[in-house]
């Protein structure tokens, strides 16, 4: 396996069409299959269990120095196109990343060699997480939280802190500040 923790093999039966898709688990953490181009001009479909709500990601890496070019393509049971990748992973490897959806359901994920690049083994990795609570302000229950964007607390809706008062440079021009309270302030 190469180093790669994989929960599953590619089973060695068809799945070259979206109705022989071969089932992979995404209960909320991430799983590791192992796939196989071969022939070149074959499709993998995999069938991926998807919760509601949550944040998914989806990339093709290289299993022990693969060096194909993967195309990903995410759809829904109707065959609509949900998204589609080329080169946003690590070198020429497929990346979708940061899909929200909307409901539990089953998608179905199509493996490809971008123009018959070669033949050979990948591994996927579908990883399916809660979302964070906020990527605005308009996000966050009220007015008065606002919506961490950056740093180790991004996603986070915290309380609103009052600014500081200019010219504060004094015990006369100081800004007052509640008992317990806090307030924002730049040195």
């Amino acid at each position: 396996t190469c180093g790669a923790q994989i929960a599953a093999c590619e089973p060695n039966r068809t799945d070259d069409q979206r109705s022989d898709a071969v089932p992979i688990e995404a209960p909320g953490a991430t799983s590791t299959v192992l796939g196989w181009i071969d022939p070149t001009s074959e499709t993998d479909w995999w069938a991926i269990a998807v919760q509601a709500d949550r944040r998914l990601t989806i990339e093709t890496k290289s299993h022990c120095g693969s060096a194909l070019d993967t195309l990903i393509g995410l759809y829904d049971a109707q065959g609509n196109l949900l998204a589609e990748d080329d080169n946003a992973g690590s070198g020429d490897w497929a990346k979708i990343s940061d899909l929200i959806t909307a409901r539990a359901e089953t998608v179905y994920l199509g493996v490809s060699a971008y123009r018959e690049s070669g033949t050979g083994s990948y591994l996927l990795q579908v990883t399916s997480e809660l979302p964070p609570p906020c990527r605005t302000d308009a996000d966050c229950a009220c007015a008065e939280f606002t919506c961490v964007t950056t740093g180790p607390e991004a996603g986070a809706c915290v309380p609103r802190m009052p600014l500081e008062t200019e010219p504060n440079a004094s015990p006369e021009t100081s800004t007052t500040l509640s008992l317990g309270g806090e307030v924002r302030g730049a040195l």
